[in-house]
């Protein structure tokens, strides 16, 4: 999921999370007749290396894991810290 370096707006972010989490909850029901999606995580692109924005991934972070999945991918040299 793209986060343009933390300028995405946070409820469009959000509103992704639940829609893949739906997705999760539906290809688990479906699991073993090979129709299921198969999504089993969000992975969180164009991360931004800020010191400034780490509250703002700590926030989606702990949506994403209330939703089973976390994953992040930094676009630079990422920070020490809740999401490494």
């Amino acid at each position: 999921m793209r986060t343009d370096y933390a300028k995405r707006d946070f409820q469009v972010v959000k509103d992704e999370i639940e829609i893949y989490s739906q997705w999760y909850e539906q290809s688990m029901k479906e699991e073993g007749s090979g129709s299921g999606l198969g999504l089993d995580g969000i992975f969180l692109d164009e991360v931004s290396w800020s010191e400034n924005e780490v509250q703002h991934y700590e926030t989606i972070s702990d949506i994403i894991r209330n939703a089973r999945w976390r994953s992040a991918a930094p676009g630079i040299a990422a920070l020490e810290g809740p999401l490494t």
